[in-house]
């Protein structure tokens, strides 16, 4: 029994001093085994032509120092597959100006797509989650005789609805008079008076893209009418000056007398004593008119000597020039 238990206590020591010895014999090969790994991720860094960035390459260093060499180059062709993905995204987002606006992480997520190998995933992802966007909108003249016209012409990007109204003044996200129309259009517009338009664009997501302009109809303008004296006096042949000038007008009449658009003129007032004279100025184009009223007063007056000595016409005589009249003083 002694002998025994002696010869298995031997057989466990033997046991132990192996496995010592081979733990021993690992240790001095492990510093060996990841610097080999270490200069085979060196030489394959160098054979792709790649700079992984610190985080990868600092990973990659980890998986070596474990010992595991293709987990190290793993980590590398991640790293240099994210990388070349990001780059084929940014150029895309940079061909489509409509893509600038795009959330980071709608790019982070067409970079995954990239990455699983599907680059028309990636491409349908970032124009999913484009907003519309107006990009040219012009109108050939923002000021029109009435009666005349004006073209609009737009285009529209990224946009699944393109409207083109009046706004609402009682509902900011409304249109008055809505209609659909193209993307990229023409439209001859038309309007009787000053208007404002606006062009809406909206995306499946709700995001609206507005742009507005007006076109303004110049209507006929009473730059002046003047009319003076305010009263006068036929009796001592007064005159009355009237001037009037206009613009935006097609007919201009004066008294229901059709005039020009500027002018001036003079002529002498009849009536009686006490009334008014009353001169009606209108200017009118295709659809509106303005019209506006002056008046004279006509007064009673007593014509003096000096009035009636220098008007010719005057039927009172002076008998100082008459020689018909006997001059009776001494």
């Amino acid at each position: 029994m002694t002998s025994t238990r002696a010869v298995l206590i031997g057989v466990l020591a033997a046991i132990a001093a192996t496995l010592g010895s081979a733990d021993a014999l690992a240790q001095q090969d492990r510093p060996t085994r990841t610097d080999d790994c270490l200069r085979q991720l060196d030489e394959y860094v160098a054979r792709l032509g790649i700079t992984p960035d610190a985080n990868a390459l600092r990973a990659a260093r980890a998986q070596c120092l474990r010992g595991d060499t293709s987990g190290a180059f793993e980590v590398i062709d991640f790293n240099d597959k994210q990388q070349t993905c990001t780059i084929e995204v940014n150029n895309y987002i940079k061909s489509r100006p409509e893509l600038l606006a795009v959330a980071r992480e709608t790019q982070e997520a067409a970079v995954g797509d990239c990455m699983r190998g599907d680059m028309n995933g990636a491409h349908g992802r970032l124009l999913g989650a484009a907003k519309p966007r107006i990009e040219a909108l012009s109108v050939s003249a923002e000021r029109i005789a009435a009666g005349g016209s004006a073209s609009v012409t737009w285009n529209v990007v990224n946009a699944d609805m393109v409207l083109f109204g009046e706004p609402d003044p009682v509902d900011s996200r409304s249109l008055l008079r809505a209609r659909p129309v193209n993307a990229s259009d023409t439209l001859v517009l038309s309007p009787t008076s000053t208007t404002t338009y606006i062009l809406h664009a909206e995306n499946k997501a709700q995001d609206t893209a507005r742009q507005q302009f007006t076109v303004d109809v110049l209507q006929p303008i009473v730059l002046k009418f003047n009319v003076q004296p305010a009263q006068v006096c036929p009796q001592r042949r007064d005159r009355i000056t009237l001037e009037w000038d206009t613009q935006n007008a097609d007919e201009v009449t004066l008294n229901d007398q059709q005039t020009q658009p500027s002018g001036h003129r003079t002529e002498q007032p009849r009536g009686a004593a006490n009334t008014m004279l009353t001169y009606h100025f209108v200017a009118r184009n295709t659809f509106e008119s303005v019209e506006t009223t002056r008046q004279v007063r006509i007064i009673a007056c007593q014509v003096n000597v000096r009035d009636h000595r220098t008007n010719p016409d005057s039927k009172v005589r002076d008998h100082r020039t008459n020689p018909d009249v006997d001059d009776k003083s001494d």
